[in-house]
């Protein structure tokens, strides 16, 4: 091409608009699927290490036959449609840096602390400060829908020696942290194990307005799955989901305890650790307990060394019931240090690092 030809192709300098940018998003697409009609946004980056990479909103009272190929999705700028579904996508960096400022909420207990995104699993571990040598613990963390809210709950933690801490309020403080530390905006503590939030309202008050559409009504999202993976981390909303989430039995113990239980969490979120000890040895001491009452009695017994006989025997009851459950390895496998026996504290470290491989529970098998 010449330059003539090129100079008829840019406008003089003194004749383009200051500040004018080309558009930043694709325009929005319709689609069509299960007999409703959706305008697409597609993927709308919201800030660093943050992607809403995919957006639609169901376009409501339309008529079939539709002919798609021959509607413009701006024809509905100024339509009240319905939220449709939205994927959420957050980058290991960006997770990576809550945890940092996760950790900076609650650095006097917590010496180290480490998120791991496995395949289908989130798992995190660290080391807790104490007298001695820094104790190890593992954790997982799991989400679970809450209405149109998000429940991040912090589950099955292990602890791998003495600690100064019971494991069940290690759960709690790292849910405050969490809290305090704004990892997740306008999030709020959920009972002792998490945290709780509504994304999808901020998501859509920032996404889209920019494409010149008025916002949805949004009542019906809902939490639809959750994909962990090598490069990040995605959550699923869709209208009126029933969620995909992967029937994990110590997050839905964990999920139906803190809300059977409310009393007993108060008081262990709180850090009044004897009262919460005290309601449940009313609820978690007999055989036939609730499981996840019996796993709070147990891990509120071990931290005490004068409990040691009783927790003992509520760990050998609850992998009697249960003999998949972590904490009745763990909790015996440390109580059996302390004493120092430690052939059998072995054997039992042995036997949990077995169930967490076939897990997939890469942390908790390196430290048991």
């Amino acid at each position: 091409m010449s330059q003539d030809a090129e100079r008829k192709t840019v406008a003089p300098e003194s004749e383009a608009p200051r500040g004018e940018s080309p558009p930043r998003f694709p325009p929005p697409q319709l689609r069509l699927h299960d007999r409703q009609v959706y305008v697409g946004f597609g993927a709308t980056p919201l800030g660093e290490g943050l992607l809403l990479a995919d957006l639609a909103l169901i376009v409501p009272e339309v008529t079939f036959p539709f002919d798609i190929a021959g509607s413009a999705a701006t024809r509905y700028q100024k339509k009240k449609c319905r939220f449709g579904y939205l994927d959420l996508q957050l980058d290991h960096a960006l997770l990576h840096r809550a945890v940092e400022r996760i950790h900076e909420a609650c650095d006097e207990h917590i010496a180290v602390l480490r998120l791991h995104l496995r395949p289908n699993l989130m798992e995190g571990e660290g080391l807790l400060h104490s007298p001695g040598k820094p104790a190890p613990f593992t954790f997982r963390v799991g989400f679970q829908p809450e209405g149109t809210a998000v429940i991040a709950c912090v589950y099955d933690v292990r602890l791998y020696g003495p600690a100064p801490l019971p494991a069940s309020f290690l759960a709690a403080l790292l849910g405050r942290a969490a809290a305090r530390a704004g990892s997740v905006p306008d999030s709020k503590p959920w009972g002792a194990v998490g945290i709780g939030f509504d994304p999808v309202p901020a998501l859509l008050r920032k996404a889209v307005p920019l494409r010149g559409f008025r916002l949805p009504e949004m009542g019906d999202a809902r939490l639809a799955r959750v994909e962990p993976g090598p490069s990040a981390f995605h959550l699923h909303f869709a209208a009126n989901a029933r969620a995909d989430l992967s029937l994990d039995e110590g997050l839905l113990t964990c999920i139906e305890g803190s809300r059977s239980f409310k009393q007993g969490e108060k008081l262990l979120a709180k850090g009044d650790l004897a009262a919460a000890e005290a309601f449940y040895l009313r609820h978690g001491e007999a055989p036939d307990s609730h499981p996840f009452a019996q796993e709070r009695l147990l891990t509120l017994l071990a931290a005490r060394p004068d409990a040691q006989d009783l927790a003992l025997d509520v760990a050998q009851g609850l992998r009697r019931a249960r003999p998949g459950a972590a904490a009745s390895y763990w909790a015996e496998a440390t109580l059996r240090l302390a004493r120092g026996e430690r052939r059998r504290a072995g054997e039992l470290f042995l036997e949990l690092a077995q169930i967490a491989r076939t897990r997939g529970e890469e942390a908790a098998a390196f430290q048991a």
